[in-house]
């Protein structure tokens, strides 16, 4: 559960912004190594520091960067909802509780992204707004997740 960690912290990040924080530990991830990552706003995180931004027309930003996207969209924090880093001895959990797609955002958006010391990588989703809001609807824009195509197990709560 979010404010679980062995350290927490309540991130305040502006719109299409991010966060530098330290993962606390050295993550494999793409043949490199790394020690901080940049939280934004937008439902992934980045290694690099580049301005957060939805994916949009043709792709566009959607290779430039090593990232990880739990539910990458376009969120805006002044809308409602909170984003939690929880660091662990072996684990960093960030999570995305209550954010709402901007403009068109109904139902709050809980979903969260763990990076494992060992390079693995895991994601849940407890609350996602209809199709109908996620910009998958709006011309030329999209949602995007870094995951592998599947079902994903139920979830009941976040990953502690």
């Amino acid at each position: 559960a979010p404010g679980a960690g062995t350290t927490t912290s309540v991130l305040t990040i502006a719109n299409d912004a991010n966060s530098l924080q330290q993962i606390g530990f050295s993550f494999p991830f793409q043949g490199s190594a790394f020690t901080a990552m940049y939280v934004t706003d937008d439902g992934y995180v980045s290694f690099v520091n580049e301005k957060a931004q939805f994916p949009g027309p043709g792709g566009w930003n959607v290779y430039q960067a090593p990232r990880i996207a739990a539910l990458w969209s376009d969120y805006d924090l002044a809308d409602g909802g909170t984003i939690t880093l929880d660091k662990y001895v072996d684990k960093v959990v960030v999570t995305w509780d209550g954010v709402l797609v901007w403009a068109a955002g109904v139902t709050p958006n809980q979903f969260q992204l763990v990076l494992w010391a060992n390079g693995d990588i895991s994601m849940s989703w407890l609350q996602i707004d209809t199709l109908n809001h996620l910009p998958t609807t709006v011309s030329g824009f999209v949602t995007m997740v870094g995951a592998l195509v599947g079902q994903p197990p139920a979830q009941t709560d976040f990953i502690p």
